[in-house]
């Protein structure tokens, strides 16, 4: 391709971004497989997309996820912290049900969050989870319209069956790549609305 199109060209750029999605997406479907190792790829793969390396190999993603064992215990933690909602949900009774799925809702969300840009140099759970959860419960409408990025297309494609072909190729990883992209941002605009808050109490005190 880069014989073809010139690097800096958009023809190159837009064939290149489509290239690094479909891969993504086969291997979105690889390491969902033994569902226990899809924590950790989707931990390795936000952190490459968060820093614009979209050059990533099979063997690459391997190398990144035995170093992950952080990210391994934490994503078993969310597992079965989702089985305990799904039965509460079904144990319940119908009057609280709208409550147990957002919450599940919820959970799910800030489980995402937290593999996407959870801090996993941290030993304590909490610590880890801590800013993903922030953000999770500061902008919860933006990841709601995330979350209708994953279920929606599947379920129109259903309807209009031509158009399956495009949700096989890249219904998980164009989602995926919208979610790591807005988290990146969300969490930077909070970091600095903090930084300002803190800035403006500093110079109030100084005033005063």
């Amino acid at each position: 391709m880069k014989k073809i199109f010139d690097l800096e060209g958009s023809t190159y750029r837009i064939l290149s971004k489509g290239y690094m999605l479909l891969k993504l997406n086969i291997f979105f479907v690889i390491f969902s497989i033994p569902i226990v190792t899809i924590g950790p790829f989707i931990n390795s793969v936000a952190d490459r997309i968060i820093n614009n390396d979209d050059s990533f190999t099979f063997s690459d993603i391997l190398k990144e996820m035995a170093n992950r064992l952080n990210v391994l215990k934490l994503w078993i933690g969310i597992l079965v912290g989702l089985m305990l909602f799904v039965i509460l949900t079904i144990i319940l009774p119908k009057e609280y049900l709208v409550f147990s799925l957002m919450s599940l809702s919820l959970f799910m969300i800030i489980c995402i969050n937290s593999l996407i840009g959870g801090d996993f140099h941290q030993k304590q759970v909490i610590n880890i989870i801590r800013v993903p959860a922030i953000v999770s419960f500061k902008y919860i409408g933006i990841f709601c319209g995330i979350a209708l990025v994953y279920i929606v297309p599947p379920i129109l494609f259903i309807f209009v069956p031509r158009l399956l072909i495009f949700w096989f190729l890249f219904g998980f990883s164009v989602p995926f790549y919208v979610h790591v992209k807005s988290y990146e941002q969300l969490e930077g605009r909070l970091f600095v609305r903090i930084t300002e808050e803190k800035i403006n109490d500093n110079n109030m005190l100084y005033d005063k």
